[in-house]
């Protein structure tokens, strides 16, 4: 018997050679279509986080640059204003020099904390249980710590947070030398790695647009210089809390999460805060 092929609008079915109606024009457009929305919905969020990312990243840049003018001048009004004399000067020039800390920015500091009416800064960290068991550590440095205080618990009640005892989030971080270098200078990552390694270099996260080099806080000013002697272009550089394990928690939780760190980094005494979330 004569096989027959049956044709619909745009294309519509078919027999194949070996006599099965098969799916022509019309589905395989829609399937087209269906990849292709996908494709975009993807893509909305990979940039969706990496917008984040980026935010996340100028924030901490802005709060490393305001810290270290805060050493300074705790510096300066422990030892006076002489690097020479004044080895913790010493070490926080050191510090920002390793921070990319701009020259001019350091200068004015060391002339702002010589004057009689700047105040001094002290150092103090804040422990906060978030939601879904996530841990938070809030770094401060202060001239008031009250005021601090204050408005710290103001966004962890506001959030319905919860004050930590001293230790009981803070066990689950390590402090580390973290130093991220943009993904587009990087050659060979296998080379790079290699490279970091040798010079004292615990691992190296390759991201979208960031590479994250972390390290031991001993070897972190020794690994930077290295990265910079083989051309490298460091787009930050600090000593940062890194979290042993992470926590995967529910979308609503996270959000409620991200905006009170949000509003915590937002609080001029706070210099940055660190949590055990998973990105």
């Amino acid at each position: 018997m004569r096989e027959v092929g049956f044709v619909g609008l745009a294309g519509g079915f078919g027999t194949g050679g070996n006599g099965k109606v098969e799916v022509c024009g019309a589905r395989r457009a829609s399937e087209r279509a269906s990849r292709g929305r996908s494709r975009v919905v993807m893509m909305g969020r990979r940039s969706e986080k990496i917008k984040g990312r980026k935010e996340k990243q100028d924030r901490a840049k802005v709060k490393v640059y305001a810290r270290i003018g805060k050493l300074i001048t705790a510096a300066v009004k422990s030892g006076g204003a002489e690097a020479e004399t004044n080895k913790g000067l010493a070490d926080v020039l050191e510090l920002a020099r390793a921070s990319n800390v701009p020259k001019d920015n350091v200068e004015r500091a060391i002339q702002r904390a010589a004057s009689k009416d700047q105040a001094d800064y002290k150092e103090s960290t804040f422990e906060v249980y978030g939601h879904g068991g996530v841990g938070i550590i809030v770094d401060v440095l202060t001239d008031n710590n009250n005021r601090a205080a204050s408005e710290i618990r103001a966004v962890v009640n506001k959030h319905n947070l919860k004050i930590a005892s001293p230790g009981s989030v803070g066990f689950n971080f390590d402090r580390k030398g973290v130093i991220r270098i943009r993904s587009e200078l990087i050659e060979d990552f296998d080379e790079f790695f290699l490279e970091a390694a040798e010079a004292g270099a615990e691992d190296c996260l390759m991201e979208d647009e960031i590479c994250t080099v972390i390290t031991e806080v001993q070897n972190f000013d020794a690994v930077r210089k290295v990265l910079i002697a083989s051309g490298l272009s460091v787009d930050s550089s600090a000593l940062e809390l890194i979290p042993k394990t992470t926590v995967t928690i529910e979308d609503a939780d996270a959000d409620k999460n991200t905006t009170a760190i949000e509003l915590l980094e937002d609080i001029d005494d706070v210099d940055a805060v660190f949590s055990n979330m998973e990105d």
